[in-house]
């Protein structure tokens, strides 16, 4: 908004009350605040507004104007812009046009005569509330910038497509709030020098860029750490325990930050793996037989305790076979919690039929109320 082309409109049918309004308007407010422009005619004033809403911060009509009356008028402006604050100047009693223009939410009546301080007022603070709808507009795309470059940049740092392994077979779909576009879920999945393959999910609790920065965080973290060799991935149970510590530390200035974790670590040649739950919905495994079972929280979320321990599940796996981790904003729907088993019995019959990720990602967000998910979800299949 250029704040130094600000212009208020005066519509009334008779030149003098325009005058006389601009020049009492002129006592309070000088030309470098804003300009001033005056029609008769309600239809080119209607024309003019239109093709100068940007800079136009209020509009006082008449309401009794032949060809349209000020109610109309205001309708129409308030239908192709609702920031542009709206006035309505009548000497006379027809509520039926009063009604119509309070309806069209204009912003004030001025009786004819109108009382000076009274006009100065109502320029005033149309003023500043024009001002700062206008700021609050500019604030709000200033965001939806930034919160869209921060998910760019979360997708990219998440994507496995460099370096995915290439077995067991991983397929990943990752849905931000929509409102959003970026939050707390983080996955990873990268093989080892000796073959083993590395598969985490975590959720930050929370949404936006805080928990947009801490799953950043992680990653850096956690692919650092496995450089330099400072994690042991022999265990799940002990990398959910000293990645906890290494959060703790971290994060010694946002200690309510607690991030939701699986581990799940896998030795292709000899098809077993190991899997901790440290507090994401159970961990689902969809054996090629048909049986189903599930792995609930196998100790407490990341960040609350640095004496936190875990416990681990030992699994073997045959061809056929596969493995869901998925973030709450997957389970999270009305009456969820008395049908989670009926949910992963669902779910395992659909993973064992090789329903492609997508597929089953459309079907859980159906399941969600108005089909749309309401905080971050994640599903990662691993196929053996």
């Amino acid at each position: 908004m250029d704040e130094t082309n600000l212009q208020l409109v005066i519509i009334d049918d008779e030149q003098r009350v325009t005058k006389a309004l601009e020049r009492e308007i002129r006592i309070k407010h000088p030309e470098i605040e804003f300009s001033i422009k005056t029609f008769q005619n309600p239809l080119q004033g209607l024309e003019y507004i239109k093709n100068n809403q940007e800079s136009v911060f209020m509009v006082i009509s008449d309401l009794r104007m032949p060809g349209m009356n000020g109610a109309e008028l205001l309708e129409q402006i308030r239908s192709f812009d609702k920031d542009i604050q709206t006035t309505l100047l009548t000497a006379y009693s027809d509520m039926d046009d009063i009604r119509r223009a309070v309806s069209a939410n204009i912003r004030s009546l001025l009786p004819k005569p109108w009382d000076q301080d009274r006009l100065f007022s109502e320029v005033e603070s149309s003023l500043a509330e024009f001002k700062l709808k206008k700021e609050n507009a500019r604030l709000r795309i200033e965001i939806e910038k930034q919160l869209a470059t921060a998910s760019a940049f979360q997708k990219a740092m998440l994507n496995l497509h460099d370096t995915a392994p290439a077995y067991p077979f991983i397929s990943v779909e990752y849905h931000p709030q929509k409102t959003i576009g970026c939050g707390g879920d983080y996955y990873d999945a990268f093989t080892l020098h000796d073959g083993k393959v590395i598969v985490l999910m975590g959720d930050v609790a929370g949404h936006g860029i805080k928990p947009a920065l801490v799953t950043v965080m992680l990653k850096t973290l956690i692919q650092s750490q496995r450089l330099l060799g400072d994690f042991n991935f022999t265990s799940p149970r002990d990398f959910l325990a000293k990645l906890n510590k290494e959060i703790l530390l971290l994060l010694t200035a946002s200690p309510d930050t607690i991030i939701a974790f699986s581990a799940l670590f896998i030795d292709p040649a000899k098809k077993q793996i190991k899997l901790s739950n440290a507090g994401l919905p159970p961990v689902l495994i969809a054996y090629s037989s048909g049986a189903f079972e599930y792995f609930f929280q196998d100790g407490p979320a990341l960040g609350f305790s640095p004496d936190s321990s875990y416990i681990e599940h030992q699994l073997s796996m045959q061809k056929g076979d596969s493995i869901a981790l998925m973030t709450d904003g997957i389970t999270e729907y009305k009456n969820a919690a008395s049908v989670n088993n009926e949910l992963y019995m669902q779910l395992a019959n659909i993973i064992a039929a090789g329903t492609p990720i997508q597929t089953l990602m459309d079907y859980l967000q159906n399941k969600q109320e108005a089909k749309q998910f309401k905080d971050d979800a994640t599903l990662m299949l691993i196929h053996f």
